[in-house]
């Protein structure tokens, strides 16, 4: 008889999916096989989970399996499913109930983890991207840390993510702008957090000029929350005192732009 509770209709399902694979690791074990032949069942199994986690409602059964695959993940030298792993995680995480946000963002550092220690390594001597360098800083202080370094400048702010098309539109469109406006004494930054994919996020600010910052979750709220906004693109531009002139939830046009850096950099 099929189980009432949610939750464990989802681990039966679960079980039932992979059965065979899990039976032949209960084999393996009892017949003490070697650890090679055992590794391969389990990276099997997990290849089983996930292909299944994506047709499963998101309940306490589905991240606990995510959990532990993406902490496997993270300890092994070479996993061979990455790139699933990668996409489950996503959406998962895009069908989630919010009771799962904290167990969610721990499974996006296991996923990323490796990424993430190689891209502070490549950004490590980029005096221009500051990659999670500012992960300690309390949420409510952040937004201040990051103006305090452009004392003098004018600084327009521009919070994205990589998944969001209106923000990469508005990278296109402001480019004449800083174009025209190198020299002057303005400062273009931008800032995204870890629902951007931090690979994605590398590649696409090579095309970004300004200063970029890779921050928290919390620290990206908080200053969205300061800012008012909840939705992105945000912007917001600051004069060469550290006073806040303009802002702007969505891509207000160049014309815009241009006039409140340059009232603001004067």
């Amino acid at each position: 008889m099929e189980s009432p509770i949610p939750e464990q209709q989802t681990q039966n399902r679960l079980t039932e999916y992979c059965r065979d694979v899990r039976t032949e690791a209960l084999q393996m074990d009892l017949a003490n096989a070697p650890r090679e032949k055992r590794d391969s069942v389990t990276m099997e199994l997990m290849k089983q989970q996930m292909d299944i986690l994506p047709s499963l409602p998101v309940d306490a059964a589905t991240i606990r399996t995510l959990l532990g695959i993406s902490e496997t993940a993270m300890i092994r030298k070479d996993f061979p499913y990455m790139e699933q792993l990668k996409e489950v995680e996503k959406d998962i995480a895009a069908r989630a109930p919010k009771e799962f946000e904290e167990k969610l963002a721990e499974i996006h550092s296991y996923v990323y983890a490796k990424d993430e220690q190689q891209i502070a390594g490549e950004l490590a001597g980029n005096e221009s991207v500051f990659f999670k360098k500012y992960d300690g800083v309390a949420p409510e202080n952040i937004l201040q840390t990051i103006l305090d370094k452009y004392k003098g400048k004018a600084v327009l702010i521009d919070m994205w993510e990589t998944w969001c098309g209106p923000c990469r539109a508005g990278h296109k469109a402001m480019a004449p702008i800083k174009e025209q406006m190198k020299g002057q004494n303005v400062q273009f930054i931008y800032i995204a957090s870890p629902s951007s994919p931090p690979t994605t996020w590398q590649r696409m600010i090579t095309d970004i000029d300004g200063h970029h910052y890779y921050l928290t979750e919390e620290q990206n709220h908080y200053i969205l929350q300061h800012f008012e906004s909840s939705g992105i693109p945000t912007y917001a531009i600051y004069d060469t005192k550290g006073h806040q002139t303009y802002k702007s939830i969505g891509f207000p046009g160049n014309d815009v732009i241009r006039k409140e850096l340059e009232a603001a950099s004067k």
